[in-house]
């Protein structure tokens, strides 16, 4: 029986949403569900800042089926994220 969970558990069909995934959506439907990586990643990791974690935040919203729908005019020029109408009415 044992065995049995624990496959179960580490299936990489059944995906658990994580906190990164909980406040990137979260920060898209503070913002009417469109804003820039940048303000995502401020959401998600709001004490430190590492290279690693603009991955971090695109996979998670690749994963919460976001769309990237532009890039920004502003300095590094961030990804402009918009989530579908789907999920927002999904709260």
């Amino acid at each position: 029986m044992k065995l049995r969970r624990k496959a179960v558990r580490q299936s990489p069909i059944i995906v658990s949403v994580g906190r990164v995934q909980r406040q990137a959506k979260r920060c898209l439907l503070a913002h009417n569900g469109r804003t820039t990586t940048t303000e995502i990643r401020r959401w998600c990791y709001p004490r430190d800042h590492k290279h690693w974690h603009y991955t971090e935040v695109r996979r998670a919203l690749r994963q919460l089926g976001a769309e990237q729908v532009g890039r920004g005019l502003t300095r590094g020029r961030p990804g402009i994220w918009s989530l579908s109408v789907s999920h927002t009415e999904r709260r």
